[in-house]
């Protein structure tokens, strides 16, 4: 599949509105005879830019009407995009933004009728290649222009990667293992067929790295009728370093015992097979045997939940979920009280605790926050608190036991920095606020929430622990198996 240009275009507001283009005057003829009647010429970039620009709305004032762009009878199939220009529609542009740039394709389309756009291969691929140039050019600085080292670097990788707008292999670590010529010919002319995701073989130390990282999402409601929530997601990365084109990997994923069982596992397409083993309660692995490609990829993600049995204490007959609940989750305590009573709404507090209705211009906020089980070591930990349907916060006077209070750029959330380590006696911290509010005729349409009012309203907290999963899901480095035999250096 072929493309006809690429572009690479800065937001407005940037010294250089054009810092990449590239276009295949081989694929332009192409079109032309393909195309025939309905071949549209690709304008100069500057009108280029200014076409997406104006399509994407960011230059016109947004209550400005556009017929082709506004009209309820146009069909939305994002990220592809119908560019409107002096020579006519160009159709499939494929757009993707990030880093305050704005990164352009428009594959060939080899008919003279627009096809649907599920049969249009180019589409996909041209995604995927914007997908890696951008990890190519990575964050940029104001004032980069053509001539900056990450626009040269991205010209190479075009170069390589897309020979006469034709895509090859668009993967960066093989691209530039290519350019760097560190690909191994010896495996040239062998029997060993490699797959299609790991064309080259390459010089290269051996070595295997993987990461294991879990996210956890809870809802916690400190109420003897309703059911907390508590899922895990988790996801395991590898980078394999090895010379043999085919290398096949053999690997345990483990977890402790009388931990969440894993489920839900989806593998990467390079892997063959999953076994399960050790299916007793509370403990087991899976092998899972795979042949890696030559960049970082997800081995697998999984998922873990809880159910409700779980979340309860042994002792069922206590009146305090709290106690009950957090007693074995090495998870946060969140706690907020109101007149020495204690109550929990979502995952930490409600404002209730504000001793009104929600829409008071004043409030009072006492607030607990206690660790449980778990390794007392945060990247970072923030609590918000979000008052939907007041005004802006005017006025604060807060005694915290730890951390610092600051009020967020919208004046509408109280943000708790409780920072890197709770104290090592007590794991709590405490927090007790007075705020005022402003004006509630300053709240935007549609920034509030009649809903989240006294025990609907939250609070919630972002944290993050290196070197902890809560599910213990490692992997066993003391299982791998690699064949051909080799004795790669494996980091967990």
């Amino acid at each position: 599949m072929s493309l006809r240009g690429i572009w690479v275009f800065s937001l407005p507001g940037a010294t250089h509105g054009i810092l990449f283009s590239k276009k295949y005057p081989s694929v332009e003829n192409r079109a032309r005879i393909l195309n025939k009647d309905g071949y549209v010429k690709l304008p100069t970039d500057d009108a280029m830019r200014e076409a997406v620009l104006a399509e994407l709305g960011i230059v016109h004032p947004i209550e400005m009407f556009v017929e082709s762009r506004d009209s309820c009878s146009r069909k939305l199939q994002k990220p592809v995009f119908e560019i409107t220009t002096s020579n006519g529609i160009l159709w499939p542009v494929v757009l993707y933004e990030k880093f305050g740039l704005l990164l352009c394709c428009l594959p060939l389309v080899e008919s003279v009728e627009r096809p649907p756009v599920i049969d249009v291969l180019g589409i996909s691929l041209g995604y995927a290649l914007l997908l890696q140039m951008i990890d190519v050019i990575g964050p940029v600085q104001q004032g980069v222009d053509e001539t900056h080292p990450q626009m040269v670097d991205l010209h190479s990788y075009l170069c390589q990667a897309v020979p006469f707008g034709t895509l090859t292999d668009i993967e960066q670590a093989t691209v530039f293992d290519a350019i760097s010529g560190r690909i191994d010919s010896s495996y040239v002319v062998s029997d060993v067929k490699p797959p299609s995701w790991r064309p080259i073989s390459v010089k290269c130390k051996a070595n295997i790295s993987f990461r294991v990282t879990e996210q956890i999402q809870a809802v916690l409601y400190n109420r003897p009728d309703v059911w907390d929530v508590f899922q895990i997601y988790g996801s395991v990365s590898c980078k394999a370093d090895l010379e043999h084109p085919a290398p096949l990997i053999a690997v345990h994923l483990s977890v402790g015992k009388d931990q969440p069982r894993l489920q839900n596992i989806l593998v990467n397409s390079c892997v063959s097979m999953v076994d399960d083993e050790n299916r007793t309660k509370g403990e087991g692995h899976r092998t899972i045997t795979f042949i890696p490609p030559r960049e970082r990829f997800v081995l697998c993600k999984y998922t873990a939940a809880i159910s409700p049995t779980q979340l309860s204490a042994p002792n069922t007959s206590t009146t305090d979920p709290f106690q009950t609940w957090f007693s074995d989750l090495p998870q946060l305590h969140h706690v907020l009280s109101d007149g020495g009573k204690p109550g929990i709404a979502r995952i930490s507090a409600s404002e209730g605790a504000l001793r009104n209705d929600g829409l008071s211009r004043r409030g009072e906020i006492i607030m607990k926050v206690k660790l449980s089980k778990g390794k007392n070591m945060f990247e970072y930990c923030e609590v918000q608190i979000p008052f939907h349907n007041r005004g802006p916060i005017i006025y604060k006077e807060n005694t915290q036991s730890t951390g610092e209070i600051v009020i967020t750029n919208d004046k509408r959330t109280l943000a708790w920095r409780i920072g890197q380590k709770f104290p090592s006696r007590s794991h709590e911290v405490t927090l007790e606020a007075k705020l005022k509010f402003g004006n509630r005729s300053s709240i935007i349409p549609g920034q509030d929430d009649p809903f989240c009012v006294g025990l609907n309203s939250f609070a919630m907290i972002y944290f993050k622990i290196p070197d902890y999963t809560h599910t213990s899901a490692t992997i066993d480095q003391r299982s791998l198996r690699v064949q051909p035999n080799a004795k790669p250096k494996v980091t967990v």
